[in-house]
């Protein structure tokens, strides 16, 4: 059982997430939509960037918690929200972008590999993926929970068989000094 089958830590995040302002990164992924563009969101989780994107464009979020789904399929209904593994992605559409908010930075690196392998299959012929990462190195581990910290050189590794980057950033999500997160930007090659 993962960290997000159980339902205590579901809630415990959900909450935390009511003050987290993502404002940043939207305004960022925004820059990379057209208007009708099909996104597969990995790890909806809480929502949060879900329901803003949801206003502007079709985007199908997913999850591979059972408790998230719940929740999710509660408040956006059962069209929108899908279960699906960030690794083995079986799903039946493609997408003009697959975008992600420090989802993928929770699989090992193996299935980080993979999760890329796939991305790169159910994503349209112009298609991106833009997801987000906490920085830095190594490995961490909370509750059964595993955070992976990668570099722009780290990172690269596992993409670079199938994306070309297209844009990297680093950012500061939380506060104190100094950038703690960075997002990429991957084109289809």
């Amino acid at each position: 059982m993962g960290y997000y089958d159980v339902e205590k830590n579901v809630k415990e995040y959900i909450e935390n997430m009511k003050s987290f302002d993502n404002k940043y990164i939207i305004e960022e992924l925004e820059k990379y939509l057209e208007k009708d563009s099909k996104i597969l969101e990995l790890g909806t989780g809480a929502g949060k960037d879900f329901s803003i994107l949801n206003k502007k464009y079709n985007i199908i979020g997913s999850d591979n918690s059972e408790a998230f789904l719940s929740f999710l399929i509660k408040k956006y209904g059962k069209n929108k929200i899908i279960k699906l593994d960030a690794v083995d992605m079986k799903v039946n559409e493609k997408f003009d972008v697959i975008f992600s908010n420090k989802v993928l930075q929770h699989l090992n690196r193996n299935s980080l590999e993979d999760s890329f392998t796939q991305e790169s299959k159910v994503l349209n012929e112009n298609g991106i993926v833009f997801h987000t990462f906490w920085l830095g190195e190594g490995e961490e581990e909370y509750d059964g929970l595993i955070f992976n910290y990668y570099k722009k050189e780290s990172i690269k590794q596992f993409y670079e068989k199938y994306f070309k980057l297209i844009k990297y950033e680093e950012y500061r999500e939380e506060s104190g000094n100094g950038n703690d997160s960075f997002y990429i930007v991957l084109g289809k090659k």
